[in-house]
This record gives structure tokens, C-alpha cells and sequence, in this order.
């Protein structure tokens, strides 16, 4: 059948024009087959023997892949009994079990997307061959990793894997060659072999301190990021930890799974993580993405905070003959990392301030990154500064003239 699929999936009826009674067919949906082919048939020339020759040979389209995977321990030896994860990382088939927002709703302890290993190590997972929106039980089309761990003490990440039809894989491969440091496995409509080995954990040993150098109470988190091909690129964090300090300011978080990890303090609303010393190392800057070297087993580190921000961005806003224009609003577009390490959140992060009645604005930020200053006021023109090639503005004074609005004719 498959060359009259070819041939049907360039003429199918659209939803608007399907013969009364129908049921609206798309390009290959099997539900619709003999409505839309055998009028086809009827009206082809062709001989028989020639279409049994060639439908002899034509193999129908999958309706799902297989993946089966082989867990092993750290020493090579089969992990029975160990759950594994499948997680999906794209709009189309977002799907976490790490996921927060999951917390209400937990993975069943069997799922198309939760396997447990049998003695031998192994586990057995069904991708269908649909769109994942189309089917919101199984996995469907999409990019996914898979995630087993065993407690504390170890972890396995598989490479992207990727579950497309064929046209789409190009770019999908292109997208995530060098993610995880290992190349995509591609799904095909044979039987797929992956075999993952635990990773035992690290550890990250780390002090809390205030801007005098003095021991500082806190809770701190960290987790590791999949990449989700979202909009946000939000949607794939995965094996969050978190702790609180002792009264000395120390922490220890065990079992990091060894690729690189976000750190972020847990309640920094009233500081600022203004200095960060990692392995010894230290920056005037807060470093929340922390890479483990090879065979590396344990981190430390160290994250200053202080009361204020140090970065000082400050200025006036006037009109053209310099008297102060109170109330107007100061939009700065600020940054945590540079420009090579920016996420989305860093791209969508504006902070407006108000102008006093001398016209005067300040903020003050924990990095020297801001990518614009805009400023606007009722019936002047809105005026932005922002430097070319993407370069930040740095800290000190930005004022602004603005220019009265033209009055309409």
C-alpha cells in the first residue's frame, strides 16, 4: 500500500471537502485507507500481478519504535531493579518527572514512560510513531533522554535520543550533536539497543559568607538542565538537590551527577551573591554553572553576599532645555551572565525604576550586564541607549534628553 499512500497523502480531502458522511482524512492516516484508495484503485490501469509484486514487497509504517536498554552498575555488572526515566525535552512532547510542578501528580510506578530494570538490568520502552499532541499518554514524535539513578550513590544519563520521522532528523541532529558530550541516538523501526552505565556522584563542599567574611546562614539548590527545545528553554530541569548551612556557614550536597550543574542560593531576596571562589579560584561575579573537570570527585566552593548590589547604574532625565522630568519611567534590561552563557531568562528580564523629582534614577545590579536603558515619559518621545555588537553597558551614569512628542496636525 505504500505507493497509493504516496499517492493519497498528496490528495487528501481536506477537512472542509470529505465525502458527506466521512470521516476527515490526514496525509498517511491508516483510519482512512479504504475510504480514500479504493476509488483510486478502481480507476488505475495497472495490472494486478504488478500490484501484487509490488505490495509483496511494501512493509506498513510502524506504529511504534522499540528501545531497549541495558542498565549496568558502575562495575559493569546488570542494575536490577532500578527505575528508569523517560524524559521529554521538546514543546511537542514536554515531559518531566523531575519537574516541581509535577509534585501534585507523581509518576505512576509503571508508565510508558517509567520502567523499572528486570534481573537481568534490562528495560523495554514504546515510542509511537504520532504526534505527541495527538497522544498525550504515550511517548510520541520528540527528542528524549533517559535518567536512572540508583538513591544517593549513583547516576546514568542517556544521550539525546531522537524520535522523528525521517525529514526531520537532519535538524534535530545538527541541534543536539554536542549535548551531554555524546552524540544523539536516532530511533529506527527496528529494534534499538542502548546500554547505560551508573555514574557514581560527586560532591560539591561549599561556605556561605557575608560581605566581611563572616560565616553566613542559608539554603542553597542546585540542578542540572536537559536543554527543553521551549520557547522559554525552560521545561528540563532535572536531579534537583538542595541543603541548608550549618552554623559555620558550610554545606555539602552529595551524589551530583558529574556534567555540568546550576547553583543558586535558595533565599537571596534580601542579598546578593556578589563573589564566588571555585576550586580556589576566585571572581568578583556570582558563578551559578559549575563544570566537573575529568574523574573529578569533589568541588568546593564559596559564594559571598552582600546588602547591596555593587554595579551602580545611575543618571537624570531632562527635557531638551535640561529641567528634570520627574515620573518617568526607566527600563533596564539586566543580565546574570555574559553574553556567551545567557539564557532566555536573562533575555526577558527588565526592571523599570521611576525618576524623582529631580529626574534622577539608580539601580544597582550583582553583574555589570545590561544590555539597554530605555527611558519614557508622558508625551516625550521614549528614548533607548544600548551599545552596538551586543556589548553590555557598563556601570555609571546614563542620562537622557527627551524630546517632546510631535502634536498631531
Amino acid at each position: 500500500m505504500r505507493l497509493l499512500r504516496l499517492f493519497a497523502a498528496k490528495t487528501p480531502f481536506p477537512d472542509s471537502a470529505s465525502p458527506k458522511g466521512s470521516t476527515p482524512c490526514r496525509p498517511l492516516d491508516n483510519a482512512c485507507d479504504s475510504a480514500m484508495y479504493e476509488p483510486v484503485m478502481r480507476h488505475l490501469l495497472m495490472p494486478a500481478a504488478v500490484w501484487a509484486s509490488l505490495f509483496s514487497f511494501a512493509a506498513a509504517d510502524p506504529e511504534s519504535r522499540t528501545l531497549d536498554v541495558t542498565l549496568l552498575r558502575p562495575d559493569g555488572k546488570p542494575a536490577p531493579g532500578i527505575v528508569i526515566d523517560l524524559i521529554g525535552t521538546d514543546r511537542s512532547n514536554l515531559h518531566n518527572a523531575f519537574d516541581p510542578d509535577n509534585e501534585n501528580k507523581p509518576e505512576p510506578a509503571s508508565s510508558p514512560w517509567r520502567v523499572k530494570t528486570d534481573a537481568g538490568g534490562k528495560a523495554r520502552f514504546q515510542l509511537a510513531c504520532v504526534s505527541q499532541y495527538d497522544n498525550d499518554q504515550a511517548p510520541g514524535w520528540g527528542p528524549y533522554h533517559l535518567i536512572a539513578q540508583d538513591g544517593e550513590k549513583s547516576t546514568a544519563v542517556s544521550p539525546r535520543i531522537v524520535h522523528m520521522q525521517p525529514d526531520a532528523v537532519p535538524y534535530y541532529l545538527e541541534s543536539y550533536r554536542k549535548e551531554w558530550n555524546a552524540n544523539p541516538l536516532v530511533l529506527k523501526d527496528v529494534i534499538t539497543p542502548l546500554t547505560l552505565r551508573l555514574k557514581p556522584g560527586i560532591e560539591l563542599k561549599g561556605r556561605l559568607l557575608d560581605a566581611k567574611g563572616n560565616p553566613t546562614q542559608g539554603s542553597i539548590q542546585i540542578w542540572q538542565n536537559l536543554g527543553a527545545g521551549t520557547h522559554t528553554g525552560y521545561g528540563a530541569d532535572i536531579l534537583k538537590k538542595g541543603t541548608v548551612t550549618d552554623a559555620k556557614g558550610n554545606f555539602t550536597i552529595k551524589g551530583i551527577y558529574p556534567n555540568t550543574f546550576i547553583i543558586a542560593p535558595a533565599d537571596d531576596h534580601d542579598r546578593y551573591w556578589v563573589k564566588t571562589s571555585v576550586r580556589g579560584k576566585s571572581s568578583d561575579l556570582p558563578l551559578d554553572e559549575i563544570t566537573p573537570l575529568p574523574d573529578e570527585k569533589e568541588i568546593s566552593i564559596t559564594c559571598t553576599f552582600a546588602t547591596n548590589a555593587p554595579y551602580l547604574y545611575q543618571g537624570a532625565i531632562s527635557d531638551p532645555d535640561g529641567h528634570p522630568i520627574s515620573g518617568a519611567t526607566v527600563t533596564l534590561a539586566p543580565s546574570m551572565h555574559k553574553r556567551e552563557k545567557m539564557n532566555w531568562g536573562d533575555d526577558h528580564h527588565f526592571t523599570p525604576v521611576v525618576s524623582d523629582e529631580k529626574g534622577r534614577y539608580s539601580f544597582r545590579h550583582t553583574t555589570p550586564f545590561i544590555r539597554f536603558i530605555r527611558a519614557e515619559a508622558e508625551g516625550y518621545e521614549a528614548q533607548t541607549e544600548e551599545n552596538e555588537n551586543d556589548a553590555f553597558l557598563r556601570p555609571g551614569t546614563h542620562s537622557f534628553k527627551l524630546q517632546p512628542e510631535a502634536k498631531a496636525e
